[in-house]
């Protein structure tokens, strides 16, 4: 394995962008152009192997589309990827992340992230596709605090 490069997506990733998300078993339907530039990829040999985004509220986000590709697993990509995305959202202002997880919650749960239920959910975030229409509603919900980690 190659080098791998953490950079920001750009509109020119977002074909390759729903290509792993797909690869994943993620959804990939509702992700746009605009949404791109708070995107954070992991790459190989120039392709994506993994990525985390972030949709942006006011001073609330929701962490989406984290994902590394099956073969490179175990490198501590996904470590990489998430102490980025939490770097990047303090740094542009988010105080409190949101996110909803059918198969990581305790992957989630060892970064500080903390089971909440679905319902205190800010109306913004309720009103995301991601919570109206993707994710069940047997899906955990949780939420990390931004500007306590250090």
């Amino acid at each position: 394995m190659n080098e791998i490069e953490f950079i920001n997506a750009a509109a020119s990733d977002e074909l390759d962008i729903k290509k792993i998300l797909r690869e994943c078993e993620l959804h990939s339907e509702d992700i746009r152009i605009e949404m791109l530039k708070h995107f954070i990829l992991a790459k190989n040999n120039n392709s994506i192997i993994g990525m985390i985004g972030l949709e942006i509220y006011g001073d609330i986000g929701l962490l989406r589309s984290f994902c590394v590709s099956p073969q490179f697993r175990n490198y501590r990509i996904g470590k990489n990827l998430l102490d980025r995305f939490i770097t990047y959202s303090r740094s542009i202002g988010i105080k409190e992340v949101f996110l909803l997880t059918t198969t990581a919650e305790k992957y989630f749960s060892n970064y500080g992230f903390k089971n909440i239920p679905r319902n205190i959910v800010p109306e913004q975030i309720k009103q995301t596709t991601e919570f109206r229409n993707i994710c069940p509603d047997s899906a955990v919900c949780m939420k990390i605090e931004i500007y306590n980690q250090h």
